[in-house]
């Protein structure tokens, strides 16, 4: 009976590092994004899981997306969030 052989199989995928960074480029992190409204990171993370009312009413919640173990905002979702409840 032959032995099985074992290869070496390089990634499918060649990923280019800058790249990747220029995807998170327009991202902030909690705190920054709390730093840049001028509020606290726990008003951040309430706005992101309660949202916020606008005159009208109705409630906005701020997106965010996790990178690895921590949670980001895209810079153009956190103007969005606050032209809205304005």
């Amino acid at each position: 009976m032959p032995k099985p052989t074992t290869t070496v199989v390089a990634p499918a995928v060649d990923f280019d590092v800058d790249a990747l960074d220029a995807t998170f480029e327009g991202s902030l992190s909690l705190q920054e994004a709390a730093k840049a409204c001028r509020v606290s990171r726990p008003t951040v993370q309430r706005w992101m899981r309660l949202g916020l009312a606008d005159r009208a009413g109705t409630v906005h919640r701020l997106p965010a997306f996790r990178m690895g173990s921590r949670r980001m905002i895209r810079k153009a979702d956190l103007r969005d969030f606050l032209a809205a409840i304005a």
